[in-house]
């Protein structure tokens, strides 16, 4: 229906007359503005009723001294209401979703204005209850009403708060008697019209109490939509203009609570937003990984794991505390309180409030906030999460997806507005959320627009925001969990794919800090723990020390872990995680020749210990010099990178691997490509500090041969993988070769030597390269700086060439010459190209360059390893410009 008006107001004026109108500002909150005690001024309407037709504005403007209801009693007549119309409120209250609305009724009687007392009877003063309710108002008279017409009918919406004796209502079947109170239907402050608010079904809702919000929730959640409740209630019976419609309360009323928050002081702010709903409230609680006896454990000589705040917990042999006492004396030791319980909880024999988990104004509010990050419609976050399962848990092994789907359900399945504080588990909701952004970036399409894209970037990072806010929240309130440490990971190589590197390097230490704490870095199997438990926690810890050994070495900063202080791994070829407890037991390690997704690891753990050795022996506080002895070191870590190489199974060979079970085992694949990126890394990385030293004797061409081919069999990689599908951005996006900027150290050395005979071919490669990233749509900040970086190593060394009379060439092979590389087809469903072969020891020697004058060398000056690699022995960041410009200048004229 038209009306003149968008909001309506019916009020007593500061002249103490009863007016009806518009408020001026189309922004304002009328009701919080009025509890504040603000001046609201309203253009005033030529009516005294929003039913009465032809209504037109005057030219007066009123103040409001009284807010009133926008209907009169007399105007409404009898009150539909509709119970039991919202799912989350049928849930809580354990029903059945209802086949046709609930109709009950209240007299015109209980209606009265926001701000107007509400009366308690004497039958039931104390057990009164509240109910936010959308309430919709007729305009016209209809009858029998279809549902397609019915909205013709509605002339607006506004705000109702059906009041309930509770105790009465326990004692009766009828619900009219216990809400037909006088004064129990206080309804505004405004009508909004039905023009405003076009779908009725995308509004907020929601009731603060003392400033604690009880209710909020969105019409989304109604079983029966406004046009069907008409068309049923208005069957057979006249519903005459200005009849007023309930349609029914969402989750979180009192009763619903234990104890049931029942009161007399109703204070109660209502509100009705037309904004498009976004969330509920969720909670949830899950079990933990628990050692079955603790008496039963065999003695061990690295300390023990002890069960506490709901995690096992591990303490080495300095410890000494309660458990460690109370194990002395054999005697059950004291257990801290396990999630939230009891935790801040006052008592009540002073008198003062214990103030409810959902309380605002309490410790917990933050938490509330925080579940608002989740999509509303369970349909939308099944969706992501299905999506991360699919297509990267497999490769990432980030969550074991039999646990984590049971413990979703349970969190949907739950009970609504349970406001016991153990119910929530933020270390697995941290989790989902880590889960969710990657969902959310692999259900956009590789090819989207730009507007998609950043659309979908911003919701991936919104929750990865709210998984990060989550798991440091969690740590206050929980001990340590496998969920933790699995978000930890999780959000590590969500920031190596977004080129983080250094915020990577902080939440790399998270996840090493939660593995430590329960242990991960010693292997269990001397704690008698069950097989699929061992197996789990020997991934989980293999992986975070891998990412912060990876990190830590490719940004020139300290690990978070020290060899010295962990195990080994006894990683087994063996996959039991969908496996049943007793099968897990008797399950037999398989021959090498037939991998499970478990073998990768054993060698992981193996390149990881290596570059813990380089990162100790090479970049630790004593610098690196030209002196024989530092480079014997990097020649021997160099021999062990080599027979680590050499020792890998066929299936991960750096040369010719075998790729034959890559169709029925496709996390071959990508397994073999993590290592080899990883190995090129770690040889980059130890030969790096010499790629610009000059000798007489050329004692560093090995290293700069080393960085050459290492740096282009991992630039090779990158120009292949053609990153056709989302699935395959992230998979590849999120391993080492992000750390490991080869354009850049390919940039420097043609820089440093334009004139060798591979430097044509070497640009070849930059140049395509620079435009493959050129031409990404998904190329974010950090790697356009890297491409701005190579293309002025590419401009200064073209530059250079042309200056000594060499022609450039445009070639279609790409370096060739120096890196030999073989075509295998991987499984078809990767979508990506043949992997390589490069050579470990044999290469092309680059061309003699010009002999320098030995009073000017280098290597007589062992600071000059400072000028520009620093004491961290790491290039500039690609964002440092100026320096790479100052960095590519002064070595132009070393050529």
């Amino acid at each position: 229906m038209s009306t003149v008006w968008n909001r309506f107001v019916r009020f007593i004026s500061t002249d103490d007359r009863e007016l009806c109108g518009e408020p001026d500002s189309s922004v304002t909150d009328v009701g919080l503005a009025l509890s504040k005690n603000e001046v609201v001024p309203v253009k005033v309407l030529d009516v005294a009723s929003p039913l009465q037709d032809g209504g037109k504005f005057t030219s007066e403007t009123a103040t409001i001294k009284k807010l009133l209801s926008p209907l009169a009693a007399k105007e409404v007549g009898t009150i539909r209401c509709i119970g039991m119309n919202y799912r989350d409120h049928v849930a809580e209250m354990k029903g059945t979703i209802p086949t046709v609305p609930e109709v009950f009724t209240k007299p015109s009687t209980t209606l009265i204005g926001p701000s107007d007392p509400i009366i308690l009877p004497k039958i039931a003063p104390d057990a009164v209850d509240l109910e936010v309710e959308l309430a919709v108002v007729i305009g016209k008279d209809c009858k029998n009403v279809d549902a397609e017409s019915a909205m013709d009918y509605v002339l607006g919406y506004t705000v109702a708060n059906d009041l309930t004796c509770r105790d009465v209502q326990n004692g009766i079947l009828q619900w009219g008697y216990c809400k037909g109170y006088d004064s129990f239907c206080p309804i505004g402050p405004v009508l909004v019209s039905s023009k405003t608010i076009v779908d009725p079904a995308k509004l907020q809702l929601g009731s603060i109490v003392r400033g604690k919000t009880l209710q909020s929730s969105s019409t989304s959640e109604l079983i029966f939509k406004v046009p069907e409740i008409i068309s049923y209630v208005s069957r057979g019976t006249t519903l005459p203009k200005g009849t007023l419609i309930l349609t029914g309360t969402p989750a979180g009323i009192g009763h619903s609570h234990n104890p049931p928050l029942l009161r007399t002081d109703l204070n109660m702010q209502g509100w009705l937003d037309a904004e498009d709903a976004d969330q509920l409230y969720l909670d949830t609680t899950s079990a933990s990984l628990r050692v079955d006896s603790r008496q039963s454990l065999p003695p061990s000589n690295v300390g023990r794991l002890w069960n506490t705040r709901g995690a096992p917990t591990y303490h080495g042999n300095s410890y000494f505390g309660y458990q460690s006492a109370a194990d002395m004396i054999e005697v059950e030791s004291p257990q801290l309180p396990t999630g939230m319980n009891n935790i801040g909880v006052r008592s009540t024999y002073d008198g003062r409030r214990t103030y409810s988990y959902r309380s605002e104004r309490g410790s917990y509010s933050h938490i509330w906030e925080l579940l608002g990050y989740l999509p509303r419609e369970k349909a939308v976050v099944d969706k992501l999460v299905t999506a991360f399962i699919e297509h990267l848990n497999q490769v990432y092994d980030g969550l074991h997806e039999e646990t984590f789907m049971t413990r979703y359900e349970a969190f949907w399945n739950r009970k609504w507005s349970d406001d016991d504080r153990s119910v929530i588990d933020l270390r697995w909701l941290s989790l989902l959320f880590i889960v969710l952004a990657f969902g959310e970036l692999l259900e956009c399409p590789a090819n989207a627009s730009r507007d998609i894209r950043e659309l979908s970037e911003e919701a991936s990072l919104q929750f990865y925001w709210a998984s990060r806010t989550a798991i440091t929240l969690a740590m206050t309130f929980y001990g340590e969990s496998t969920d933790a440490v699995r978000c930890g990971i999780l959000i590590t190589r969500y920031l190596v794919y977004l080129g983080r590197k250094t915020e990577a390097w902080l939440a790399s230490s998270f996840s090493i800090r939660f593995a430590q704490a329960q242990g991960m870095h010693i292997d269990g199997e001397s704690w008698g723990l069950p097989p699929k438990v061992l197996e789990t926690r020997r991934r989980l810890w293999c992986s975070a020390h891998a990412l912060d050994k990876y990190i830590s070495l490719g940004l020139g900063r300290p690990s978070a872990t020290s060899d010295k202080n962990s195990m080994e791994m006894k990683i087994r070829n063996v996959w039991i995680d969908d496996k049943a407890h007793d099968e897990a037991q008797v399950a037999m390690e398989r021959p090498e020749n037939d991998p499970t997704p478990s073998v990768f690891y054993i060698h992981q753990q193996k390149l990881s210990k290596i570059l813990g050795l380089i990162q100790e022996e090479c970049f630790l506080l004593t610098p690196l010099t030209t002196s024989y002895t530092s480079y014997a070191k990097v020649l021997n870590l160099d021999e062990i990178l080599l027979a680590w190489a050499a020792s890998l199974p066929e299936y991960f060979q750096v040369e010719n691997p075998l790729t034959t079970m890559d169709n029925s085992r496709p996390y071959l694949y990508w397994q073999r490509l993590y290592l080899h990126f990883a190995f090129h890394f770690a040889r980059v990385t130890l030969h790096k500090t010499y790629v610009l030293l000059d000798s007489i004797a050329d004692r560093f061409e090995y290293s700069r041969d080393v960085c050459i081919n290492s740096a282009s069999a991992d630039l090779k990689l990158k120009l292949s993988i053609s990153n056709t599908t989302m699935a395959d951005r992230l998979r590849a996006g999120a391993t080492m070769h992000s750390l490991l900027s080869s354009g850049l150290v390919l940039g420097v050395l043609v820089v440093r030597d334009p004139l060798s005979a591979r430097a044509a071919l070497i640009l070849e490669d930059l140049t395509a390269y620079c435009e493959k990233q050129n031409s990404d749509p998904w190329a974010n900040e950090f790697a356009l700086a890297e491409v701005r970086v190579i293309e002025l190593c590419i401009s200064s060394a073209r530059r250079s060439r042309q200056e000594s009379g060499i022609m450039e060439e445009r070639t279609t092979s790409t370096h060739s010459q120096d890196v030999n590389f073989v075509e295998a087809n991987p499984p078809h469903q990767n979508g990506l190209p043949g992997l390589y072969r490069s050579p470990i020891m044999t290469t092309n020697p680059a061309a003699p360059g010009p002999v320098t004058n030995t009073e000017n060398d280098p290597v007589d000056n062992d600071t000059w390893l400072e000028n520009w690699f620093g004491p961290t022995r790491s290039l500039p960041e690609p964002g440092d410009f100026q320096s790479w410009e100052r960095l590519i200048g002064s070595l132009a004229p070393l050529q």
